[in-house]
C-alpha cells in the first residue's frame, strides 16, 4: 500500500522546530565531545509528550501515500519517540512506504541519533540504515567505528548493516568480528558476521565455512549453511555437500539454507535430486515452500522431483497444492509432459486438473491442448475444450486455438466451444460462421443455441463480419422464439453502442 502524508500537525511546533535543526545537523563525527547533544535528552522526551503524533499517524495510516518530504520526520519518531507503539507505527508507516524514497535526509537523521543518541535509540538508528542499504554510504565509517569499539548488540545490528550496504571496505572489521565472536557480550545470532562478509563478496571465509559443514554441532552447521547460501554460485562439489547435509539433518532452517544454495546452482544432481525430495515430504511449509522455488530454478529437472511436486499439487492442503502448481508452472516443459500424460491417461478428475494448468503454460502447454480438444477420444476432447477457457486473452492464445475451436464448431463438441470463444475473443472467419451456424443447428437444444447467438453478439461489438452475420440472423422466420428473442436481443444491445 502506498501512503500520502501531510504531517502538519504530527509533531507541532517545538518538535517541528527541533526535527528541522536535526536535518540542519552538519555531517556528525561520533565520539567527538562537541557533537551536537540533546537528542534523546529528558528534554526532546518532553517534546514528544507534548504533542500526540499516535492519533496523527492513526490519521494518516489509511492514507494512498507518505510524502517524500515527511519521511525524515517518521524516522525521527521511529527512532527517538519514547512512546514504542509510536515508534512501531511510524515504522511501519515509512517502511511501507520506502524510507529510500529519501534516502539522505532520512540517512542524516538516523547518523545524526547514532552519533548523538542513546544506546537503544542508536540500535534503532542503525535498523533505518539498514533499510536503506546501498543508499547509506555515508554511515559505513561510522558502523565500522561501532565494530572496533563496541562488544554488544550495538556491533552486531552495525555488522548486519554493513553487510546491506555493501560497502567492502568493511570486510576487515566484519572478519574481525567474525573470528571473535565469542568476545561479545551479547547472545547474538552467529551468522551475522559471516553472512555480512558472505553479502560483500568475501569468498576467503568459503573454505572455513566448508569445513564446519562436517562439524558435530548443530549450530555451526546451521550459521555455515546460512553464510555459504548467501554467496550465490559455489563450487558443485560443496553444493552437493550441502544437498547431502540437507537430506540428513531435518532441521528447518539448515534445510531452507541448503535449499537455497540448490536453487542458485540451478543444476540437478543425485545428491541434490535426494534432497528435494526429502524436503517435499518435509511437513513444514517454509521448507516445502523453499523446495519448490529450487525445483522450479533447474534447468533440467529431474522427473522424480516432477512426480513429488505433482502429487503435492492434487493431494495437499489448498496453500500447498497452490505453491506446488506455481512451481510446476515455472518449470514449463519440464512439467509439459508429465502433465500431459495425466490429460491423456488418468481419470477425469486428474485430466481436468492438468487441462488447467496446461492452459496457463504458454506456448507449449497450449499446443498440447489444441492437439487434445481434436482428439477422437470424447473425453480427452472435452476436457481439453473446456480447459481452453482458462487460457490468457491474447494474441498468443487466439493464434493457436482459433483454428482448433473453428474446427471443434464443425464437430460432435461444437456446444462446448462456445465458452471458450467467447473467453478468448476469438473473430475469425471460420468461429464467426460457426457460431452462426450453431444458431440454426436444430440438432442442438435451444439453450446452447442461444448461448451460439449471445457469443456472435459479443464478437460483433468489435468485428464487422460477426455484426452482419447477427443481422442475417434477425432476418430468418425459422428459429426457435428463444433464439429468435436472444438475437432480437443482441442486435438492440449492439444499435445502442
Amino acid at each position: 500500500m502506498r501512503y500520502r502524508m501531510v504531517l502538519s500537525w504530527l509533531f507541532g511546533r517545538v518538535r517541528r522546530r527541533w526535527i528541522l535543526a536535526v536535518l540542519l545537523l552538519p555531517a556528525p563525527i561520533c565520539g567527538s565531545t562537541t557533537a551536537t547533544a540533546g537528542i534523546g535528552s529528558p528534554a526532546t522526551g518532553a517534546a514528544t509528550g507534548a504533542v500526540d503524533p499516535e492519533r496523527s499517524i492513526a490519521q494518516v495510516h489509511e492514507g494512498v501515500r507518505i510524502l517524500e518530504t515527511e519521511l525524515p520526520s517518521l524516522a525521527a519518531l521511529a527512532i527517538l519517540a519514547e512512546d514504542p507503539e509510536v515508534r512501531a507505527k511510524a515504522w511501519q508507516v515509512g517502511s511501507t512506504a520506502g524510507w529510500h524514497l529519501a534516502p539522505e535526509p532520512v540517512a542524516r537523521v538516523a547518523l545524526a541519533a547514532l552519533c548523538n543518541g542513546r544506546f537503544e535509540q542508536k540500535r534503532r538508528a542503525v535498523e533505518v540504515i539498514r533499510a536503506l542499504g546501498p543508499q547509506a554510504t555515508e554511515a559505513v565509517s561510522v558502523l565500522r567505528r561501532i565494530l572496533r569499539e563496541h562488544r554488544d548488540e550495538l556491533a552486531v545490528a552495525a555488522a548486519e548493516a554493513l553487510g546491506e550496504i555493501g560497502d567492502t571496505s568493511a570486510i576487515s572489521e566484519l572478519s574481525w568480528l567474525y573470528r571473535h565472536q565469542h568476545e561479545l557480550s551479547y547472545v547474538h545470532d552467529a551468522s551475522v558476521a559471516p553472512v555480512a562478509l558472505a553479502k560483500l563478496g568475501f569468498r576467503e571465509i568459503i573454505p572455513v565455512l566448508a569445513k564446519d559443514l562436517d562439524s558435530e554441532s548443530n549450530t555451526r552447521r546451521r550459521v555455515a549453511t546460512r553464510a555459504l547460501s548467501f554467496f550465490g554460485f559455489l563450487p558443485p562439489d560443496l553444493v552437493d555437500r550441502m544437498a547431502r547435509l540437507c537430506e540428513a539433518d531435518a532441521e528447518e532452517a539448515t534445510r531452507v539454507s541448503c535449499l537455497r544454495a540448490i536453487r542458485q546452482s540451478g543444476r540437478p544432481s543425485e545428491a541434490r535430486t535426494r534432497a528435494l525430495l526429502a524436503c517435499l515430504a518435509d511437513q513444514r511449509p517454509s521448507v516445502r515452500l523453499v523446495a519448490f522455488r529450487a525445483a522450479a530454478a533447474m534447468r533440467a529437472v529431474p522427473p522424480s522431483v516432477v512426480d513429488a511436486i505433482m502429487s503435492l499439487a492434487r493431494t495437499a492442503d489448498g496453500v500447498t497444492a497452490f505453491q506446488a502448481e506455481a512451481a510446476l508452472i515455472t518449470m514449463g516443459e519440464d512439467a509439459i509432459g508429465p502433465l500431459a500424460a495425466y490429460l491423456i491417461e488418468d481419470g477425469q478428475g486428474s485430466a481436468q486438473w492438468a487441462a488447467s494448468l496446461l492452459a496457463r503454460m504458454p506456448p507449449e502447454g497450449y499446443q498440447v491442448l489444441a492437439t487434445a480438444a481434436v482428439s477422437p477420444d470424447p473425453s480427452i476432447a472435452r476436457t481439453a475444450i473446456r480447459a481452453i477457457s482458462g487460457a490468457d486473452e491474447s494474441e498468443e492464445s487466439r493464434r493457436v486455438f482459433e483454428p482448433v475451436l473453428a474446427s471443434v464448431l464443425t464437430g460432435p463438441h461444437r456446444a462446448l466451444a462456445i465458452q471458450p470463444i467467447c473467453d478468448l475473443r476469438c473473430r475469425s472467419l471460420g468461429v464467426v460462421a460457426g457460431l452462426a451456424a450453431l444458431a440454426r443447428d436444430n440438432e442442438l437444444g435451444v439453450a446452447d443455441r442461444v448461448t451460439a447467438v449471445k457469443g456472435l453478439g459479443e464478437l460483433a461489438r468489435s468485428s464487422r463480419i460477426a455484426s452482419q452475420r447477427l443481422l442475417d440472423l434477425s432476418q430468418s422466420d425459422d428459429l426457435d422464439a428463444a433464439v429468435s428473442a436472444a438475437v432480437a436481443e443482441a442486435v438492440a444491445s449492439l444499435k445502442q453502442e
